[in-house]
């Protein structure tokens, strides 16, 4: 209160996710339900269709390892690039964690051993970047609109578009899109919701770019 007294206020968002002196984090629980249930149907989706089997995950776990030589990747399908760097820092990790449990075995030998490992390992952290997009996504329609309802429907479209499940379970270009392109909704949401002149914002007019 004494804050106020001199000018300082905290914003609305922040000032109501303090509670008795605690900061919590702002939105509303029901925007973590679509978000958790995106890793497990992923890892549903896995489990009934069994282990990868070449095409089209094996491209990328392949260029990932060649990134890890600092080779070109030898897989470059639309839309470029993005998956095989992420998964070569996946799999530098993982080998870095499974080293001492794996007799010391260098990369090549222990990711060539056990392709399906290191392939769930690289949908996992895809996993978990589609469903922090989703959950942002949720974040910005709910801040938008003031509908839990709204808010929900929105994430909820990841589950009502086919294409999108059958690349929930791979490791490919289109299955890193899916994050990108929700980070990229979300980010576009007050233009949809909020006042006109919002549109002509530099921030949005660089998000088009």
């Amino acid at each position: 209160d004494h804050l106020s007294h001199v000018g300082l206020r905290y914003p609305r968002r922040i000032s109501g996710a303090m509670t008795q002196g605690r900061l919590r984090l702002p939105g509303h629980p029901g925007l973590l339900i679509v978000p958790v249930l995106i890793p497990l149907v992923m890892g549903a989706l896995i489990w009934i269709f069994g282990p990868y089997e070449g095409d089209p995950s094996y491209g990328p776990l392949m260029s990932a390892l060649n990134l890890l030589h600092f080779q070109p990747p030898g897989y470059l399908d639309h839309p470029g690039t993005p998956v095989h760097i992420l998964g070569a820092l996946v799999l530098a990790l993982a080998w870095l964690v499974r080293l001492p449990f794996t007799g010391f075995a260098g990369p090549d030998t222990d990711i060539l051993r056990n392709p399906n490992l290191f392939l769930v390992y690289i949908n996992i952290v895809i996993g978990l970047l589609i469903a922090g997009a989703n959950y942002f996504l949720g974040r910005r329609l709910w801040e938008a609109t003031g509908s839990i309802a709204a808010a929900l429907a929105g994430q909820a479209t990841i589950f009502m578009a086919y294409p999108y499940l059958l690349t929930l379970p791979l490791v490919t270009p289109d299955s890193l899109l899916i994050a990108t392109t929700t980070l990229f909704m979300a980010l576009l949401v007050p233009l949809a919701f909020e006042k006109p002149g919002l549109a002509l914002d530099r921030r949005y007019a660089a998000i088009l770019g």
